[in-house]
């Protein structure tokens, strides 16, 4: 009789904190139930209960699979079934919040749709703007954005990161009907101030809300898609603009686009777990996780490790300050407060803003419809780039190789505009400052992204919403700075010395962020911010790809190719458990939880 085995409830008496692997691995030597096909899996007092399962049946004349290699096969099927969390739901949930980004994108983006417009073709009834307006024009987006990111800490706090971005979707497409209609130019700079404010609202509670829903092994890609869909924000208000429709139409139509139906999307997903754990709704936190997870994942045993971290958590923003002064959080908020500062003068506001000015002082001529094209489709390659590779390579190596790419181009860039002040011919570098700038543009966006990732990892639950949104203000702070301050530095150090300067940041990005920052790849947020080094638990362990046996707590041993064995590994194998709380202790969150849900299954 041919089965299938999928992971079944513990039935009534048994401990559903205990460690799952334990008790899969029991079966190998304990065996199966041959007369009803249900396998046996030891409850808390070490004694053999059957576990319901379900069981497809294809025919009794059909041979029975007997041995201790089918037996090996169908219980290492089992684990791959428990282990393996859904990718569908999360990926989902992904692409729904990285939709918000696309605003972002636009917002930034739509500098150079509508400029022209206001300044050298002004049609009857349009709006002419001054240079002191068109300065007001580019730069209060960072300062509403930094406003609007040290303003999400509360409302993070107490409403959620996605109710928080179903509060700021509506608010930013109101500003962007106003900026359709506005009548006279104070109106548009309003208009542009909260769209700032829409852009610090939208960028930490995202980050936040993707980091906490994804699992370990797609964490990386899935908080990278905010940078893609950004990043294809810009193309798509470049797309629009490059036709015949006016600025005004190019707001409503990006107004539209990028906040309806992300919205109608927020509205269809739950609350990030972790934060539903924090303000102890462990139930909803419980449901959450299934619906991220899917049903057949140890949804139990994830939410014993969140709810361990959280046992002293914190449940206010003015808490939550009171445990950044810890001295381990203090100290990341002060290498993040550096890296971030930083990164606004590695040159990337520069050549985001200024990159036809730059190629057009060598030979090449660019114009301005050509240059935002190229450069927003560098962006996305890059942005593509960084999510193929994200998962297969560590993200400290792949923040030093980025940005000691951005350094080099950054230094030949600075080499032939030193050549061309001082040299009378340099028509044989014509193909210099492009391929420069296309390396730089596409390195940038690389290391950009591991620095969302690492924001988001790197502070644990009880303080995440207070610390990054305190740090994307101090990122868009930085960009206010950086802007203002371009010029005055090519003023001063000439355009070869500026790309100098900025070559250096970069190569210190590189050094600081190599030497301070740790390697957080399949990791589980709870494992990467503990405060004592633990061992990897069984949620930041991928079964699929690791080239570690796993040693089992009977002993036996499940190699990377899904082998079961009862040899004991050398000793320089992993080891991994299960973190489980002790059951002396009644009033731990996850364990009333535990008894609650098992209680009410047995009343069912």
């Amino acid at each position: 009789m041919k089965k299938w085995l999928v992971r079944g409830q513990w039935s009534e008496g048994g401990d559903e904190i205990e460690t799952l692997d334990k008790a899969w691995s029991k079966t190998i030597n304990e065996g199966y139930d041959n007369v009803d096909g249900s396998l046996k899996c030891p409850d808390a007092t070490g004694g053999l209960k059957k576990v319901e399962q379900r069981e497809s049946v294809e025919s009794s004349e059909a041979p029975q699979v007997n041995g201790s290699a089918a037996k090996e096969k169908s219980c290492h099927h089992l684990i791959q079934d428990v282990d393996k969390p859904a990718t569908g739901p999360q990926v989902l949930a992904g692409v729904t919040v990285a939709a918000t980004h696309l605003g972002v994108g636009c917002v930034f983006g739509f500098c150079g749709v509508a400029l022209p417009q206001l300044t050298q073709h002004p049609a009857p009834g349009n709006i002419t703007m001054n240079d002191f307006h068109l300065a007001l024009f580019s730069s209060v987006i960072s300062i509403g954005a930094a406003v609007g990111s040290a303003a999400t800490a509360v409302p993070q706090v107490w409403l959620g990161q996605r109710v928080t971005l179903l509060f700021a979707l509506p608010v930013a497409l109101a500003a962007w009907v106003t900026l359709a209609a506005s009548p006279n130019v104070w109106v548009v700079i309003a208009a542009r101030a909260v769209q700032g404010l829409t852009v610090g609202f939208i960028a930490g509670p995202s980050n936040n809300y993707v980091a906490e829903l994804a699992h370990s092994n797609l964490r990386g890609l899935l908080v990278g898609t905010l940078n893609t869909s950004e990043q294809l924000g810009y193309l798509l208000v470049y797309a629009v603009g490059s036709s015949s429709l006016s600025w005004r139409q190019v707001a409503l139509v990006c107004g539209f686009l990028t906040t309806v139906l992300p919205f109608l999307g927020l509205l269809l997903l739950p609350d990030s777990p972790r934060w539903l754990a924090a303000r102890h709704r462990l139930l909803d936190a419980h449901k959450a996780l299934i619906f991220f997870r899917g049903p057949h994942y140890d949804s139990h045993a994830e939410l014993v490790e969140i709810t361990d971290q959280l046992a002293l958590g914190k449940r206010n923003a003015r808490d939550q300050l009171q445990e950044m002064k810890d001295p381990n959080i203090i100290s990341v908020i002060l290498l993040f407060t550096f890296l971030l500062l930083s990164s606004q003068f590695t040159g990337n506001f520069l050549v985001t803003t200024f990159e036809v000015p730059i190629c057009n002082s060598t030979v090449t001529d660019l114009s301005p419809a050509t240059g935002a094209a190229v450069t927003g489709t560098i962006r996305f390659l890059g942005s593509v780039a960084y999510l193929l590779i994200v998962e297969r390579v560590g993200r400290k190596s792949l923040l030093i190789g980025a940005f000691l790419a951005c350094a080099g181009a950054l230094a030949m860039l600075g080499s032939f505009h030193y050549d061309h002040n001082n040299s009378d011919d340099v028509t044989i570098l014509d193909w210099l400052p492009f391929i420069s700038l296309s390396v730089f543009i596409f390195s940038t966006t690389v290391g950009f992204s591991v620095l969302y990732v690492l924001l988001g990892e790197l502070f644990p639950t009880s303080v995440r919403s207070t610390a990054v949104a305190f740090l994307y203000s101090l990122f868009f702070t930085g960009a206010f700075v950086a802007s203002q301050t371009y010029v005055s530095v090519v003023g001063s150090l000439g355009k070869h010395g500026a790309f100098w300067l900025y070559c250096c940041f970069n190569l210190l990005m590189a050094v600081v962020g190599g030497l301070n920052l740790p390697e957080t790849r399949r990791r589980s947020l709870e494992d990467i911010t503990a405060r004592e080094p633990r061992q990897s638990t069984k949620h930041s362990y991928d079964h699929h790809r690791s080239t570690k046996p796993t040693l089992h707590a009977n002993g036996t041993t499940r190699h990377a190719n899904g082998h079961l064995t009862s040899k004991p590994p050398p000793q320089h194998y992993h080891m991994t458990t299960r973190r489980v709380p002790e059951d002396n202790k009644p009033n731990h969150p996850a364990h009333n939880f535990c008894k609650s849900t098992q209680t009410a299954n047995s009343s069912l």
